[in-house]
């Protein structure tokens, strides 16, 4: 046990002493807690006592869905675990886990810690709780005021990992190729079947360099942005053959196979998106690692379910309704988005852009320069009929649609989110997208239940 003193006790008690109070507030308690315990005692992740096994799990996109994933899949083979699953990936939010499935004298009452960690936040957490295992998922494009580049990103992470870590990282990752190199234990994971078709030439790309003679990597095959199977066409250095590959995808089956040198595991396919393949592929990495055999791996694929946050669709009178949760401000994953929504072969397709960040509203200070990483120009496919752009940032949005292609009199602009609700163009479309962002989900839902209302009642003819 770590050693703990007099400041480590006031802050685990009056943490503890604040989630009761929350809860009796009917309050959620995943943030305050943890921000609490840090600002009495600034070391509480170095000083609480660590479960006996600690996994992390970081990267641009997928952290949320692979997490739970994993969670619940340890959960269905009877293991008690300490999860931020609906908490911040912080150091305030992972103190606050911490916190509450700590005893009074902040021993853990799980052997196992799952924990989602923010990629810039693992130097504030990965060094004192030294993981057991690290996934890295990707290390893509995101927000520029507070990520830069992913190389950048990747060494922050690479940073905080400490040596007796094993790093399991994507191996079509050239960003995250660096982590843990020459130090750590690493196992690669990596998709080993056909071109899925996903990829297309975007509106900014990656370039990524050999990590020996620092000339631009081609690709062999390219899955979405920089991911893909890639080499060297000057020195031949090519990434070293990957410890585990998903080397058999079925849909219609409803099955995926992971390879692990004489081992193959063959799981339910419960998404078929290439997101959440290579995140499923790195679960079952993780859960190998972790020594769960073949049997309670396929076991917790069958009864784990994805949490339905990133899309979910409803049929209301004959005509279709799709929530697509999209990362603002986070280019690969609004491209993710509005590639779904261009794919789609329906007609009388409405788009509402809602991709507003609160935080930057709030204070005046948003960068803007996130629209021209985003593919745009998607949406000058001839079957969007229509869309509107809502928000602070409405105006910005609409020369970024018409540097696109888009034409003018095919978008409502609006000032206010709530102003959607009075815009008569989405209670006549046959197929309306919502494009909200993490900050707008309330408003969204609010959105979509008055939509359907109306439909529901004939005033959407």
């Amino acid at each position: 046990m770590k050693k703990i003193n007099l400041r480590f006790f006031l802050a685990l008690w009056l943490g503890k002493l604040s989630i009761f109070a929350l809860r009796l507030l009917k309050k959620h308690a995943s943030h305050f807690p943890g921000e609490l315990a840090l600002k009495l005692c600034p070391d509480f992740l170095q000083r609480i006592p660590r479960p006996k096994t600690v996994v992390c799990v970081t990267g641009t996109n997928g952290k949320t869905t692979t997490s739970n994933l994993l969670g619940d899949i340890l959960r269905a083979n009877g293991h008690k675990i300490t999860h931020n699953a609906y908490g911040s990936n912080t150091p305030t939010g992972i103190s606050a886990v911490l916190l509450e499935n700590a005893d009074l004298l902040g021993r853990p009452r799980n052997e196992i810690a799952l924990l989602e960690t923010d990629e810039r936040a693992s130097i504030h957490v990965m060094p004192y709780l030294k993981p057991d295992i690290l996934l890295v998922n990707n290390m893509l494009r995101d927000t520029f005021k507070r990520n830069a580049h992913p190389g950048f990103i990747a060494w922050i992470v690479g940073k905080a990992t400490p040596p007796e870590t094993t790093v399991i990282y994507n191996g079509d990752d050239p960003e995250c190729r660096s982590i843990g190199e020459g130090t750590n234990h690493r196992l690669s994971f990596s998709l080993r079947i056909p071109d899925t078709g996903n990829y297309r030439p975007g509106t900014f790309e990656e370039r990524p360099t050999c990590p020996h003679c620092g000339h631009e990597l081609q690709y062999t095959l390219r899955r979405y942005s920089h991911i893909g199977l890639h080499h060297c066409p000057a020195c031949g250095w090519e990434p070293a053959a990957p410890d585990y590959a998903l080397t058999e995808l079925d849909r219609e089956a409803r099955t995926f196979t992971v390879t692990h040198g004489e081992k193959e595991i063959t799981c339910h396919l419960i998404n078929d998106s290439l997101a959440n393949i290579y995140n499923f592929t790195a679960a079952v990495a993780v859960l190998d690692a972790m020594g769960l055999s073949e049997a309670e791996i396929q076991k917790g694929f069958r009864e784990a379910r994805i949490v339905a946050s990133r899309v979910k669709e409803y049929d209301v009178a004959g005509r279709h309704i799709a929530m697509l949760l999209t990362k603002g401000q986070s280019p690969v994953a609004c491209n993710n988005m509005f590639s779904y929504v261009a794919k789609q072969e329906v007609p009388g397709k409405l788009v509402v852009l809602m991709l507003e960040d609160q935080h930057d509203v709030q204070n005046d200070v948003e960068n803007t320069c996130w629209f021209y990483d985003c593919d745009y120009e998607l949406f000058s496919d001839p079957s969007i009929e229509h869309l509107i752009i809502a928000g602070q940032r409405s105006q910005d949005q609409l020369l970024r649609l018409m540097i696109a292609g888009v034409p003018e009199e095919k978008i409502t602009v609006l000032d206010t989110i709530d102003a959607v609700f009075d815009a008569e163009v989405l209670y006549r479309a046959k197929n309306i997208y919502f494009l909200y962002d993490v900050f707008t989900d309330g408003v969204a839902e609010k959105l979509r239940r008055r939509v359907a209302e109306k439909m529901q009642e004939g005033g959407a003819n």
